[in-house]
């Protein structure tokens, strides 16, 4: 949470596009963690039988399934029944007109920041419970970072019908099972990294200017049927 904060403070002050901070912040972070425990990384099954099995029902059947569930109700109260939750998606829908309307945009975006800083400990620590955290190295967390962008463009898409928790866990879940598919059919690991991208890039597409990608593909299609005829 408190690395949450200071990305936070660097892109209100900084006011640069978002990814750059990000990407520039993981790379601080990264070189940070080879300091760390000598670049030993964190290991906590080294320790006696009982810790490791306790440590292991965090990440199994059911207290993964009740964290999930309080992680989505919280995550859903806050979007949908509190002030901050109005204001985030007014200055996600139109961010000039939400703050001409009286919405403290620098306070959202230090809160924002500081709630995505909770859910990414909540799946450290998941991911923390199941095997060795390595030190992170050559922006090998990138891939993460990109990879968890898909289940969230999904959600934003598809919060347009739903609530945004239940359209990211959706998105994820879905995601989750492309990659298995692909894994499944025997695809490179590379491979499989630009197909994601594409997918991506296809998302953002229809998101920013769907109605258009419509019309493009009917139009498309419409000359193709007409041609055959």
């Amino acid at each position: 949470m408190m690395l949450a904060l200071i990305e936070a403070v660097f892109y209100v002050t900084l006011r640069v596009p978002n990814m750059i901070i990000s990407m520039g912040i993981v790379m601080v972070y990264e070189a940070v963690s080879g300091l760390l425990n000598n670049g030993l990384g964190v290991n906590f099954f080294a320790n006696d039988t009982e810790y490791t099995q306790k440590l292991l029902r965090m990440n199994q059947f059911p207290l993964i399934y009740i964290l999930l569930i309080v992680v989505m109700a919280v995550t859903w109260f806050l979007l949908y029944k509190t002030k901050f939750g109005y204001d985030t998606r007014s200055l996600g829908a139109n961010a000039k007109l939400a703050v001409n309307a009286g919405v403290n945009e620098k306070k959202n975006i230090i809160l924002t920041y500081v709630l995505v800083g909770a859910l990414l400990g909540c799946a450290a620590m998941l991911s923390a419970c199941s095997s060795k955290v390595e030190p992170a190295n050559n922006l090998s967390s990138t891939a993460l970072m990109f990879g968890s962008m898909a289940p969230v463009l999904i959600g934003l898409f598809l919060g347009g019908f739903t609530n945004m928790p239940w359209g990211i866990f959706v998105g994820a879940l879905g995601m989750e099972v492309f990659t298995y598919g692909l894994n499944a059919f025997g695809i490179d690991s590379s491979i499989q990294t630009i197909v994601t991208g594409v997918v991506l890039a296809l998302i953002m597409a229809y998101i920013n200017d769907g109605a258009r990608i419509v019309q493009m593909v009917k139009q498309l299609f419409g000359h193709k049927s007409k041609a055959v005829s």
